[in-house]
């Protein structure tokens, strides 16, 4: 097996190991239907992403940050966390609340907040992104780099429905699983990583070391 790096390659890839020709125009709709798997299933390092929030001074909602799949964290100016309430809850505050700075925010569609901001606010938050190899972005390209075999098995698996009881397909399934909780393993133990050294350097730091 080669390791694919951008989308192309990954295509050339499956077919490789497919070795059907008549399945040539249908790798991409592996490739979709595998890459909406590992979006819901994988939480790594290499998806998170950042970005500054701006309420506008005369809405009180901004649209989520591009790929937007799961909050990490969410703070105001000041470094500390907004609370997330229910759309309920912030439509009772929004009432009457007159602009400002926001304490609150409610996540779905959008991000709604208690208020419109009265002035230029940059709100930090820290999420996970969604892989889009068919683009190319940041995401699919790191997954592809440091978990090559993840988009070539979870496309393989989705190729059930066309190539009927291929013998590969346990194998492959077997394979797509074991990857999924590797990656997913290694994600966590790295972040237990940065944690302990980030705590350590900071000890280091509180007692002038």
């Amino acid at each position: 097996m080669s390791t694919p790096t951008n989308y192309a390659t990954l295509q050339t890839e499956i077919a490789n190991v497919l070795a059907r020709s008549d399945l040539t125009s249908d790798i991409p709709t592996f490739v979709k239907y595998g890459e909406v798997d590992l979006n819901n299933r994988l939480r790594l390092r290499e998806m998170i992403a950042t970005t500054n929030i701006n309420p506008s001074a005369t809405l009180n909602y901004v649209s989520l940050p591009t790929g937007f799949l799961e909050l990490i964290s969410f703070n105001d100016n000041y470094g500390s966390p907004l609370q997330e309430m229910g759309y309920e809850e912030i439509a009772d505050l929004q009432y009457g609340s007159g602009s400002g700075t926001s304490e609150y925010f409610a996540l779905g569609a959008r991000i709604d907040f208690e208020r419109p901001g009265n002035a230029a606010h940059n709100y930090p938050m820290r999420y996970y992104q969604r892989a889009d190899v068919v683009n190319d972005n940041a995401i699919s390209t790191a997954i592809l780099l440091n978990y090559p075999n993840l988009y070539v098995y979870s496309a393989l698996v989705h190729a059930q429905p066309f190539i009927g009881d291929d013998s590969r397909i346990a194998t492959w399934k077997a394979f797509y699983e074991g990857a999924v909780r590797e990656a997913n393993s290694r994600s966590i133990q790295n972040n237990r990583k940065l944690r302990t050294e980030f705590n350590a350097q900071r000890f280091n730091i509180l007692r002038g070391n």
